[in-house]
């Protein structure tokens, strides 16, 4: 079961990277995040994106899996929501004390209100507390509840505020490749995350929405961190696009979502043969 959609995520996200990373030391303005040439590789760094997001939701769709998510514990999961629990706690207590030292009174341009900045970083800092939570409750193999999955909502609320807030940042969406990569990965990781609460919750749920949702955040969130991670090392600077510690979260964000969707595909096949 899932064997096109893992083959399709699996060779989508590796083209993907490479030809992100290519992209962006070769021919991508680090001051706009424009495509300065090389259109033939843009054009195939886009048709690798719009396949495999498409062939992701298609044969996801299409998929004869009727069961419902349920996250087991494994350790790749429980480290990686380690993992993000991790650099969750510290990207955002770094930004709390950031916004802390900015004066009430100051004009902010491109920038949430200092509130919800607050807000932001203070949901970050229980989010990293609520995947510390899941792994170590994953870890002891306890019993789950509903009450983890009212937890679980708090990362939601977080991820759904810093979304907010990177709008406000953003100039040209539609054009700087930098954030329309961006826009892809926070709109998908925010449904997975939604998704992920009602597992975690054992709230019913199709395997397949919550199998393509964690696939799709992955596929968007690694190109964008390899392509940012290429340019600091190769040109010694990132450009437009997320700073190195927001790479961080975002790796971890897409690396969490890749674990969950390969721990459903794994079970669904386990699943399979037992029946």
């Amino acid at each position: 079961m899932y064997r096109k959609s893992l083959k399709i995520f699996l060779a989508g996200t590796g083209a993907a990277v490479l030809l992100r990373a290519l992209l962006k030391v070769l021919f991508v303005d680090l001051e706009t995040g424009f495509y300065l040439g090389g259109a033939p590789l843009a054009w195939a760094f886009a048709a690798v994106l719009i396949l495999s997001g498409a062939g992701l939701l298609w044969f996801g769709w299409r998929e004869q899996d009727e069961s419902s998510a349920f996250l087991k514990g494994n350790r790749w999961l429980e480290c990686t929501a380690a993992l993000l629990g991790a650099v969750l706690l510290a990207d955002s207590v770094s930004g709390l004390l950031r916004v802390l030292a900015i004066s009430p009174d100051a004009r902010l341009i491109n920038q949430m209100p200092r509130l919800l900045q607050l807000l932001e970083h203070l949901l970050g800092i229980a989010s990293g507390g609520v995947f510390l939570c899941l792994a170590i409750v994953l870890l002891s193999g306890a019993a789950r509840s509903g009450i983890q999955g009212m937890l679980a909502l708090i990362p939601v609320l977080w991820q759904t505020l810093n979304m907010v807030d990177r709008f406000f940042g953003f100039r040209q969406v539609s054009t700087a490749s930098d954030q329309t990569l961006e826009v892809l990965f926070l709109v998908s990781a925010t449904l997975f995350l939604l998704a992920h609460t009602r597992c975690v919750a054992n709230i019913p749920l199709s395997r397949r929405a919550c199998v393509t949702r964690g696939f799709l955040t992955a596929l968007f969130g690694f190109p964008l961190a390899a392509g940012q991670l290429a340019a600091a090392a190769v040109l010694g600077d990132a450009g437009m696009g997320p700073a190195l510690p927001r790479l961080a979260v975002i790796s971890a964000v897409s690396l969490y979502a890749a674990a969950c969707s390969l721990s459903l595909v794994l079970s669904a096949g386990r699943d399979g043969e037992s029946r």
